[in-house]
């Protein structure tokens, strides 16, 4: 894989658009990237990263849009653009972060979704192959078969990093493999296995207390009279759990053997006591009949009185209704008669005579009626005169405040084109005011961040002394450390005589002159030093010049970062950022001001113009509506005219047309009912006669001599009713009486009662006793079927707990041996294994080029030793030395000899991750730092080892600010911070 070009706009610390072509470095091979710390060196590979996997890993876990420059506006994009060869295919991926932009219409904001683009060259010309963020990324992973951590790991070899893992310790080397290999799922692995382990014990613990339990329960249950009972040992539960429920089954057929003995015992009794019971009871009825029969006999003489007057009320009923039509025709004769002299009086107080026959009366209702009819219309026509004032009267009212209205809206409309042209004036000025407001926005943001980044400077500079007194405080300690180690030292040797004289003794050789005399054995002086103080001392020399490193190291960060903030915010102090931001401030404040008021402005005169069209509106319709209303009195005034004229007509002498039709109607009313009333007095006379001949017909034949007689022997339906009802019951007892007494069971019974208590006492004992049989059963029954559930219970747990701890023997054991416990004889954990096998990988490739770099002199190798004094093993390395035969450690090699070891060992793992993706050759690397802290014949090999690299048409990017290797690389791509805080790349290749 070769990068071509990449190109970025508003990316990280680059404001504008800057390019950078690899290919220009195509004839050197090896460039340099240079520029002063911060400036943005880096972030062109995060650019490459970008495009390529459309994330950057330094900015993991923040929001997408984080590689949006801070110098951007909200409106300005971000987007990288690069071109790479895969295999023998050149692409060009177009790559741009979601954010949120200013909407181009309305207030808000909206957000731009992430843009990717995939292209291919073919024939000269780009064809697109992808559109979408997703199918892009899977495509290129496809293409380069790395992933972005990979690509990070072989693309960007981190030298510093590979040097101290070349002298590190056990520990160290692990958690650095860890970093670039991601093992730490084996660890995860390991963890969950011992987790599921714990789980597997706590599970067979809790059978085990389960079982316990259920063990404890069924004994409870067996032996609730026997708090003695207690379960045995497992393997003799289930025998104990079956000789248990043995005993129970037995109680509990005992218990059902006397209930069935009992129940038939019980049967006899009761059929006994049926037949006593019976007996009784035909006794009592016997006595309770004859009772009954003489209790009836005396009601024999009134029964029959009652039975003869229902005969003869049965004959008044006959002709109770001709009495009643009789009285009711006489009745309505009489009113008919008092009808007709009222009709009489009341024809007279309208009429000066009475009529002479019905045929008058009839003439002059004829003629009432035809008055009336013609009189109807003329009537309406009144009628409708107040409502043809009124409408006369409303329709000049309005006419005159249409008039009023009219005047009011043609004043408002004045008023409001008034208003409009004022404020078309203050648009024009505040437009003017407005314009400026991005541009205010812009330079507020950025004096912003000049004075924010001023603050943070002004802290770090206190911060700075600080840590620059504590460094200056543990260098002193790590001096005073150092130097009582070596007087501690200078004791020690001083007394070295005295301390092998404590060994000697006689006849034994003396270990410096081989004397077997010891005439004057030197003494230990009471200093005296031995080796445990000096171990001391040295841990503490260690750990003093530790915090001396950790204090210059915390000096070196804090004044960068101070640096870079004072950098940041143009070199100014916090007042004058803190002015500068003021007024812009300022600027933007009365930018937006006169915004807001711009937009004020115009949404009154949208406002304004609306009035003035509705008042427009208003003044046509209000015209429209006067010429209805003035058409409409016009019309209403003649209809009344002549409706008057009308009405005069009609009512003659009466005060209205209404009065005349009155007076008519009331002379109609009392001429029919005057010959309504004649005609009733006829009708009912006649309807009388006949029914006084029908009634003297009815009292013939029922028996009666007048009227009053027939009604003295009626009796009411209801009384009838209830009196034939009661000579039926008395019948009807008579009667059930006799068929008593003359049933069969009732004849020949003793006459002596018989005794039924004995044989009720008898039933009732036994009946107790059945119950009482029958839950000492019911009680044995539950237990058994409990007793029964919990065995199988107890048996199915004990499978259960067999299998179980199986399982737990064998996850334990794979646990323990894969955290390096025993069965694990070499007590190496399983991701120390596999970063054992990848450090050895990287080893064996590392050393083809340690060998060429070195002329064959030194070798890497990989040994699982134990590591001393610390009781770990699996990661440590050697270096094989040919010149002396012998085995060297890391550290003791020097620094130019160091750097070639490391970075061979970068370079392999390049190649591992490299074959691990596939096999595709990387055209393009990169070294990131390292440099600095070469002395000049150190830097001259290195520069010397790197340029093999170039073999093959290889590009070699070295990252370094340091000033010899500007003069020693001549191709050279450099990062510069402008004086608004921002970087842009100057490339400078060989002419």
């Amino acid at each position: 894989m070769r990068i071509h070009r990449v190109t970025v706009t508003g990316f990280g610390p680059f404001r504008g658009t800057e390019t950078v072509d690899f290919d220009a470095f195509a004839d050197d091979g090896i460039f340099l990237i240079t520029g002063r710390t911060g400036a943005g060196k880096t972030s062109i590979l995060d650019a490459v990263t970008f495009a390529l996997f459309g994330s950057v890993p330094r900015y993991s876990g923040q929001p997408g849009d984080a590689v949006r420059s801070d110098f951007l506006s909200a409106d300005q994009p971000c987007c990288v653009e690069l071109e790479f060869t895969a295999g023998d295919r050149r692409f060009k991926v177009v790559r741009a972060p979601s954010w949120e932009r200013p909407k181009q219409r309305g207030t808000g904001t909206t957000v731009v979704p992430v843009k990717a683009e995939l292209d291919e060259l073919t024939d000269g010309h780009w064809q697109r192959l992808q559109s979408k963020a997703g199918e892009t990324s899977k495509q290129i992973n496809d293409l380069i078969r790395m992933n972005s951590s990979q690509f990070q790991q072989v693309v960007l070899l981190a030298q510093g990093q590979f040097q101290e893992f070349l002298i590190a310790d056990t520990d160290k080397r692990r958690s650095l493999l860890q970093t670039l290999f991601g093992t730490k799922r084996f660890a995860d692995y390991v963890k969950t296995l011992g987790d599921h382990a714990a789980e597997l014990r706590r599970h067979v613990d809790d059978d085990n207390l389960a079982l316990r339990a259920k063990a404890r329960s069924f004994a409870d249950f067996a032996g609730a009279d026997d708090g003695a009972l207690q379960p045995p040992a497992d393997d003799a539960l289930g025998q104990w759990c079956r000789e248990l429920i043995t005993v129970q089954t037995e109680a509990f057929d005992q218990a059902n053997q006397r209930e069935l003995w009992l129940l038939e015992a019980l049967g006899l009794a009761k059929q006994a006591l049926a037949e006593a019971t019976d007996l009784a009871g035909r006794q009592r009825r016997r006595t309770d009949a004859l009772q009954e029969r003489a209790h009836l006999e005396e009601r024999a003489d009134p029964i029959a009185a009652l039975k003869e007057a229902l005969q003869v009320a049965q004959r008044a009923d006959l002709v109770t209704g001709v009495i009643e039509s009789f009285e009711e025709a006489r009745t309505n004769a009489e009113r008919a008669q008092q009808a007709e002299q009222d009709a009489e009086t009341g024809y007279l107080a309208v009429w000066s005579v009475l009529p002479a026959d019905t045929a008058e009366i009839a003439e002059s209702i004829a003629a009432l009626n035809q008055l009336m009819g013609m009189l109807q219309p003329q009537l309406e026509v009144e009628k409708s005169l107040p409502g043809l004032r009124r409408t006369a009267e409303t329709a000049a009212a309005k006419m005159h405040e249409h008039d009023e209205e009219a005047d009011v809206l043609r004043k408002n409309r004045e008023t409001a084109s008034r208003k409009s042209a004022e404020l078309r004036d203050q648009i024009t000025r505040l437009e003017l005011s407005a314009g400026i407001l991005a541009d205010a926005k812009l330079a507020a943001e950025q004096a912003a961040k000049r004075r924010n980044a001023a603050e943070r400077a002004e802290t770090l500079s206190a911060e700075l002394g600080r840590a620059k007194h504590d460094d200056k405080r543990a260098t002193e300690n790590a001096a005073a450390a150092s130097e009582r180690l070596a007087d501690l030292r200078r004791r020690q040797l001083a007394g070295y005589a005295a301390d092998l004289a404590q060994d000697l003794s006689t006849g034994q050789q003396c270990p410096v002159c081989g004397s077997l005399d010891h005439p004057r054995p030197a003494t230990l002086a009471a200093d005296h030093v031995d080796q445990s103080v000096i171990d001391e001392a040295q841990s503490a020399v260690d750990a003093s010049y530790a915090e001396s490193k950790r204090a210059t190291t915390q000096v070196q960060r804090v004044a960068e970062r101070q640096r870079l903030e004072f950098a940041a915010a143009g070199e100014q102090s916090v007042v004058e950022a803190t002015w500068d931001a003021a007024a812009a401030q300022a600027v933007l404040n009365e930018a937006a001001d006169a915004d807001s008021r711009l937009r004020s402005c115009r949404e009154q005169l949208v406002t304004l113009q609306r009035q003035i069209d509705d008042i427009t509106v208003d003044l046509d319709t209000a015209h429209g509506v006067r010429e209805e209303l003035a058409a409409t009195e016009a019309t209403t005034r003649t209809a009344l005219i002549e409706a008057e004229k009308t009405a005069a007509e009609a009512r003659g002498t009466e005060v209205s047309v209404l009065a005349r039709i009155t007076a008519a109607r009331h002379r109609l009313e009392v001429g029919q009912l005057l010959l309504d009333a004649g005609r009733g007095r006829q009708l009912t006379g006649e309807r009388l006669r006949a029914e006084q001949a029908r009634l003297t017909r009815a009292l013939a034949q029922a028996g009666f001599i007048d009227p009053s007689e027939a009604k003295l022997a009626r009796i009411s339906s209801t009384d009838q009713q209830r009196l034939r009802a009661d000579v039926s019951t008395y019948e009807a007892r008579v009667s059930a009486v006799e068929l008593t007494l003359e049933s069969s069971d009732l004849v020949g019974l003793p006459a002596e009662l018989v005794d039924v208590d004995t044989p009720m006492q008898t039933v009732t004992t036994l009946d107790a006793e059945l119950q009482i049989a029958r839950r000492t059963a019911l009680g044995i029954k539950p237990r058994l079927d409990l007793l029964q559930r919990l065995a199988a219970e107890i048996a199915e747990q004990q499978k259960e707990l067999a299998v179980v701890a199986h399982q737990f023997a064998a996850v334990d054991r794979l646990a323990s041996t894969l955290r390096g416990l025993p069965p694990n004889t070499m007590r190496m954990e399983l991701e120390t294994f596999v970063l054992a096998a990848q450090l050895e990988e990287i080893v064996q490739v590392a050393n083809v080029r340690l060998r060429s770099m070195t002329d064959g002199r030194y070798v890497l190798r990989h040994t699982d030793a134990i590591e001393k004094n610390r009781g770990k093993w699996g990661l440590g390395l050697e270096v094989s030395d040919a010149h002396t035969g012998g085995v060297r450690t890391p550290d003791s090699l020097s620094g130019g000899e160091r750097f070639q070891a490391s970075l061979a060992l970068a370079l392999g793992l390049a190649d591992v991750v490299t074959s691990r993706a596939g096999g595709m050759r990387l055209d393009t690397l990169f070294i990131d730092e390292g440099f600095g802290s070469l002395d000049a014949e150190t830097l001259e090999v290195t520069m010397a080892t790197l340029d093999n690299l170039r073999e093959g048409g290889r590009t070699v990017g070295l990252i370094s600010h340091v000033a010899s290797m500007k003069e020693s690389i001549p191709a050279q791509l450099v990062v510069d911070v402008v004086p608004g805080g921002w970087s842009i790349i100057r490339q400078e290749a060989r002419l």
